[in-house]
């Protein structure tokens, strides 16, 4: 899972895919500014890293199709003027793109596997409430403050090792401190290191280094979820958009070269759009109500009832 890009931002150049990348979009001042190729520039963002914290991130995308979207009821805008509105995207980099050059490995596979082209974040927010939704079907926090409490929310993890021991299961993470920045990590601090060592005393915490092992040796696990380091596309930061791709193409190139490619799945996807523009409008969530069960990506027939 790598961090704050959009589809049209990353992908709109796809063939037949639902993207679009020339459009023009609305300051406060209604004045218009048309999208623009950031080529040429990997690191664009810079130290300007558009907003893409709740409650931003509403106020951006409550001006789609005049707010009918999401229900707030503003009048006198048009579609989509919500990607200018926030001080910090008077720069605009938040309307610029990327083509298929751009993207060098990403941009290769692209048109080799399956894109999918209906790709919205979970929740209007950051980083650490898109993750766990990742890792639970659900959030207990909107925004990226560490929680007062350590989060009591079942994971995925939980499921697969309680419920389903037969199932084996890895969370590797990406960097090399020790654990202290793996985005699990952070959302569950040092006492979640517990939560991932079930009592059955299976340890699903492994290095990236140890995922590319296994991978070479064909004993990935029957789950496998990696976590890049600091190299993981997100604007603002001291990584650009090619050390990001030199890490998909190093993790995607290590399952593809292993023995266990010809029985793997790998998805490559974004937590959630970073404040870049989209033309399609997010879907409605379903409301959480006290029978609420996340599905987590159970097959269809076993969520049947849930959400």
């Amino acid at each position: 899972m790598m961090e704050n890009r959009s589809f049209d931002h990353f992908f709109g150049w796809v063939p037949n895919a639902d993207g679009q990348q020339t459009a023009t979009y609305y300051d406060d001042s209604n004045v218009g500014h048309p999208t623009h190729s950031l080529s040429g520039n990997p690191a664009a963002g810079g130290g300007n890293d558009p907003v893409h914290f709740y409650p931003d991130m509403h106020d951006t995308y409550w001006y789609y199709n005049n707010g009918a979207q999401i229900g707030y009821p503003p009048t006198g805008y048009g579609p989509n003027l919500g990607w200018l509105r926030q001080g910090k995207n008077t720069s605009q980099v938040a309307i610029g793109y990327y083509t298929q050059g751009d993207l060098g490995f990403l941009g290769q596979i692209a048109t080799q596997y399956t894109v999918l082209d209906k790709y919205f974040s979970s929740v209007l927010a950051s980083t650490w409430p898109n993750r766990k939704f990742a890792h639970t079907g659900q959030t207990d926090l909107l925004d990226n403050h560490n929680p007062s409490n350590v989060s009591t929310l079942a994971t995925i993890w939980d499921s697969l090792i309680n419920l389903a021991p037969s199932v084996s299961a890895a969370y590797y993470w990406g960097d090399t401190n020790g654990g202290g920045s793996s985005h699990l990590f952070k959302f569950y601090g040092d006492k979640y290191q517990t939560g991932l060592t079930p009592p059955n005393g299976t340890n699903i915490t492994k290095t990236y280094n140890q995922f590319l092992a296994d991978a070479a040796t064909g004993t990935l696990p029957n789950v496998a979820y990696v976590d890049p380091g600091a190299c993981d596309d997100h604007p603002g930061g001291t990584c650009d958009i090619t050390q990001g791709d030199a890490w998909i193409q190093s993790t995607v190139n290590a399952v593809i070269n292993g023995p266990q490619w010809q029985h793997a799945v790998v998805v490559v996807t974004f937590d959630e759009a970073g404040g870049f523009f989209d033309h399609v409008n997010p879907p409605r969530a379903a409301a959480p109500t006290s029978n609420y069960h996340p599905c987590m990506g159970d097959l269809p027939a076993t969520c049947e009832g849930d959400v």
